[in-house]
C-alpha cells in the first residue's frame, strides 16, 4: 500500500467515526433505548487509532518527500492507489446495513473474510481463524458487558442450534 492510500484510508476511517457520532449512535443506539456508553467508547477508540494512523501516514509521506528525488517518485493513477480503501469503505457500509438483517456474528465473519480478500491475505488458515475468533470474542465481551448486539434471523437460528 502506498503512503497516500494509507492516509486516504485513515481519513475515511475518521469520516466513518464522525458519521457514527453524528448519525448512527444517536439514531440506532440511543433511539432504540440502549445505553450509548459502549458504542461511544468503541467509536472513540477507533477514532484515536485512526488519528494515530493518519499522523503516521503524514510523517512517512513527509519523510519520503524529503528523501526521494522527483524523477524517482512512482506515478500511479487514482483508481490504482485507492481502490482498496474505497472498497473497504463500501464494504463497511454494507456490513453496517446487514447487521440488522443477518446479525452480528455472520455479517462480521463475511466482512472480515472479504476484507482479507481485498487486502490480499495470503494465509487462508489464519484468515479463517481470525474471522471466527474475532467476532466470537467481541460477542463474548459484549455479552459480559450486557450490551446488546444486532441479532438477525440467521443469528437466532445459530443460537438455537448452540443452545
Amino acid at each position: 500500500m502506498t503512503t497516500r492510500s494509507e492516509v486516504f484510508t485513515a481519513t475515511g476511517l475518521l469520516a466513518f467515526c464522525v458519521f457514527n457520532y453524528v448519525y448512527l449512535i444517536p439514531t440506532q443506539v440511543v433511539a432504540e433505548g440502549s445505553s450509548s456508553t459502549y458504542p461511544l467508547l468503541i467509536n472513540t477508540l477507533l477514532a484515536l487509532f485512526s488519528l494515530a494512523y493518519l499522523l503516521e501516514g503524514f510523517l512517512i509521506f513527509r519523510k519520503q518527500a524529503k528523501t526521494q528525488p522527483e524523477e524517482a517518485k512512482k506515478q500511479t493513477g487514482f483508481w490504482q492507489d485507492y481502490w482498496r480503501p474505497l472498497a473497504m469503505f463500501g464494504l463497511t457500509g454494507v456490513w453496517i446495513f446487514t447487521l440488522e438483517y443477518i446479525g452480528f456474528l455472520p455479517s462480521t465473519f463475511v466482512f472480515l473474510l472479504l476484507g482479507a480478500k481485498i487486502f490480499r491475505a495470503t494465509n487462508r488458515r489464519n484468515t479463517l481463524i481470525v474471522c471466527v475468533v474475532l467476532p466470537s470474542l467481541l460477542t463474548g465481551i459484549f455479552m459480559a458487558l450486557n450490551a446488546p448486539l444486532p441479532e438477525g434471523p440467521l443469528e437466532e437460528m445459530i443460537q438455537a442450534i448452540i443452545h
